[in-house]
């Protein structure tokens, strides 16, 4: 049984200690996917109709606020795309979007676990012949190439671990596998004239890992 499916796996006293349940849609069509309260610990994951694997970061990322301690910070939050979305650790200016930054990294760390993670991405590249040619494994920019490489990188790795593209390229970021310079370029032709930093073969598009369990 998947311990994200419903709610927390946990026994003994730390079941008791706070509650996680999983809501209908109202919330959901507000834009709200998840929300604690920290007095008492109480977490609430919203139908998000996304599917599972957002339902699933939404609770790691409520887990990340509450053990954390965050409520030393904040009486409640609640969680909506924006926020499951930063993925910036340069949020200085505003410590509440640190925060949530923090629960996001906590919860990328929690659903992918390192040596898991570093075995799958690995045989992935293997596959694609893609090698780290100076500027990280995976380096996406504005060339359809390298955007392609990318997307095909990232969804083999969605379909092991059963999350989305986003906590994948957090994870893979804070491990410097991912180097993401789309947002630092203004205009792509800024590098029309590099070549393809990924190499694939062109024919295969099928990813070799297997679910881990």
């Amino acid at each position: 049984m998947d311990p994200f499916h419903w709610g927390l796996c946990a026994t003994g006293k730390s079941a008791r200690r706070f509650d996680t349940r999983r809501a209908e849609k109202s919330e959901a069509e507000r834009g709200i996917l998840g929300r604690i309260t920290f007095d008492p610990p109480s977490i609430v994951v919203f139908f998000d109709g996304a599917g599972e694997a957002r339902e699933r970061f939404t609770l790691a990322h409520e887990l990340g606020h509450l053990l954390l301690g965050h409520g030393s910070y904040m009486k409640a939050e609640t969680v909506d795309k924006s926020d499951i979305d930063k993925d910036d650790v340069d949020l200085g200016i505003d410590d509440l979007c640190h925060l949530e930054w923090q629960a996001n990294y906590f919860a990328s760390c929690l659903l992918l676990p390192r040596d898991a993670l570093l075995a799958s991405a690995f045989r992935q590249a293997l596959y694609m012949d893609l090698w780290n040619r100076g500027h990280g494994l995976v380096f996406v920019d504005n060339q359809p190439a390298n955007i392609a490489n990318y997307f095909v990188f990232t969804t083999a790795l969605m379909n092991v671990f059963d999350v989305s593209r986003t906590t994948v390229s957090i994870r893979l970021t804070a491990l410097g596998l991912l180097n993401d310079s789309r947002t630092r370029q203004s205009d792509a032709r800024r590098t029309s004239g590099m070549g393809s930093n990924l190499w694939t073969r062109a024919a295969k598009r099928a990813e070799p890992n297997t679910p881990a369990h």
